[in-house]
């Protein structure tokens, strides 16, 4: 099934035709916001787009149109293909992942048991962030990745919304399929929030290539652990780094043997080293590459890529 359609399905019916017929640049599409009472936003790399009440696309925001809590009902239906109970273990996290590796995240009244959330009710707020797979987006990275040879721990450095999942993603697939540069690898990915491999009722949506394992919805640290005890890795992947636990994490993957092909929130080398658990990786020299993207201009271009110390590398 297209993009175009993985996404229209899920709208109530009286807005469908007109997301079908529109010009919408679905390509282009990062996410959905949608509450109740207030005009749905559909975000294309920093432009905004509404539905119109005439049941077109604006960029009008006085036209806009808005969605009751009936017409978010309705979605919810679609999204759970009427069985939302099969999905109350992920909403309880605050999400729901659908075909295609398309993230719904969900807001509104939280049922708390002695201070645990167990479940969300009268949801009011949606926010649907659309799956891209960019085959390839991780060619310009590779080269930098070696050294005599040999597979670099590695770290994707970048703002929100810069590209970092999408090329880690590329580089899990390529590692575990072999490039020039190397074999194929076994890659052991811990996919907390479900973004990377996009698992839907446990089946990767995205290509991850033919030698990858997904420890879906796990913490970092218990996800390490369970991949190198069970599927002998020769590289984990992980995206955001920096919960708690992470560092011994990493420490311990490591120290037995497996690569580190990661991302982390930051926008250049001053800010990583403030974060305290990365100043001591990189101080204990357990990462040597770091990929920093642009903070401007189109998502997921290379702005420098330097070793451990800060210093840029040139091929």
């Amino acid at each position: 099934m297209e993009l175009k359609e993985q996404i229209c399905r899920i709208f109530p019916r009286n807005i469908r035709d007109t997301l079908r017929s529109c010009d919408l640049d679905f390509e282009r599409l990062s996410a959905i916001r949608i509450r109740a009472n207030k005009p749905v936003i559909f975000s294309l790399q920093g432009e905004e787009r509404y539905i119109s009440g005439q049941k077109s696309m604006t960029g009008n925001l006085k036209n806009a149109l808005c969605f009751s809590m009936d017409d978010i009902r309705e979605m919810l239906e679609f999204i759970s293909n009427y069985s939302l109970y099969a999905f109350e273990e992920e909403m309880r996290q605050g999400f729901m992942t659908i075909q295609g590796g398309h993230r719904i995240g969900i807001a509104g009244n939280t049922i708390l048991d002695r201070g645990r959330v167990t479940g969300i009710r009268y949801i009011s707020c949606l926010n649907v962030r659309v799956a891209h797979q960019v085959l390839g987006c991780g060619d310009g990275c590779l080269p930098y990745m070696y050294e005599h040879g040999i597979l670099q721990n590695t770290l994707i450095v970048s703002g929100c919304g810069r590209g970092k999942t999408t090329i880690l993603r590329d580089l899990i697939r390529q590692l575990s399929n072999g490039t020039s540069f190397q074999r194929g690898l076994n890659v052991g990915v811990v996919d907390e929030r479900s973004e990377i491999a996009a698992s839907c009722r446990g089946v990767a949506q995205m290509n991850l290539g033919m030698r990858t394992d997904v420890m879906d919805g796990c913490t970092k640290p218990a996800g390490m652990e369970m991949l190198i005890r069970s599927m002998a890795p020769d590289v984990i992947a992980v995206d955001e780094l920096g919960g708690s636990g992470d560092l011994e994490a990493v420490r311990s993957a490591i120290a037995r043997g497996c690569k580190l092909l990661a991302t982390i929130h930051a926008s250049d080398y001053k800010e990583l080293t403030c974060i305290p658990f990365i100043k001591k990786l990189l101080g204990e020299h357990l990462v040597t590459r770091l990929i920093f993207l642009a903070n401007e201009g189109k998502p997921g271009l290379i702005q420098y890529i330097c070793n451990g110390e800060g210093g840029e590398i040139q091929l």
